[in-house]
Parts: C-alpha cells; structure tokens; sequence
C-alpha cells in the first residue's frame, strides 16, 4: 500500500525505483516479442547491479526490494510515471550502521564447475 512504501522510503532514503520501458514494434512475430521482453527485464536487472556496485564502491550499502512488481501501479500513481514504464525494483540506499566482518567463503574451486 502507499503508507508501507512511504514508510520503507522515509526510513531508507535515498531511494532509487528501477523501471523499464518495453520496445519493439506491434506487428512482431511472438517470438520476437517474448525476446524484447526478457532482454528489457535483463537490461534492467543489469542497470539496476551496476548501480549496486558502484554504490558499494562508495561505501554505500545497498537493498533490492522486488516491490514493484506487486505494486506497479501504486508507484505509477505515487511517483507520476508514465504509463509505459514498468517498475522492476526499488533499490534503497544507505550508509551502514556499522561493517560487519567479511563471511567466510568456500574456495572457487568448489564452487565453480569448468566444463572443458
């Protein structure tokens, strides 16, 4: 509902409401179309990591919500997006409270499967 992301907003500001716009032309064939859309979905998700590391670089902490995709039109409303974008995610932004200590992490040999 709008309070709910009001509230998360409010408490997590700066926030950043990742969209996308579909393309492509109406007389596609179906497979076309279907295609267009995955690579808009892709293109967004990338947009929205690039964003992420870059504010990791910073040393800004980063939070993707998928509420969007449950919501779409309530941010439509709230933020007067045009009606052909389709919100993907709401990324929250911020400095951490505090650094909490790196996680121990298996080596890459026993994670990563090379298939020669």
């Amino acid at each position: 509902s709008i309070p709910e992301i009001g509230t998360i907003v409010a408490k997590h500001h700066p926030a950043v409401v990742l969209c996308l716009e579909p393309f492509g032309k109406p007389d596609d064939p179906p497979l076309r179309s279907q295609a267009n859309g995955s690579m808009a979905v892709q293109s967004a998700a990338m947009a929205g990591l690039q964003l992420m590391q870059a504010a990791h670089a910073e040393g800004i902490g980063s939070v993707w919500t998928c509420s969007p995709l449950f919501s779409a039109h309530i941010f439509r409303s709230v933020l007067k997006l045009p009606e052909t974008w389709v919100p993907q995610a709401l990324i929250l932004l911020g400095f951490p409270a505090e650094k909490p200590a790196a996680a121990d992490r298996l080596p890459a040999g026993t994670t990563i499967r090379m298939i020669e």
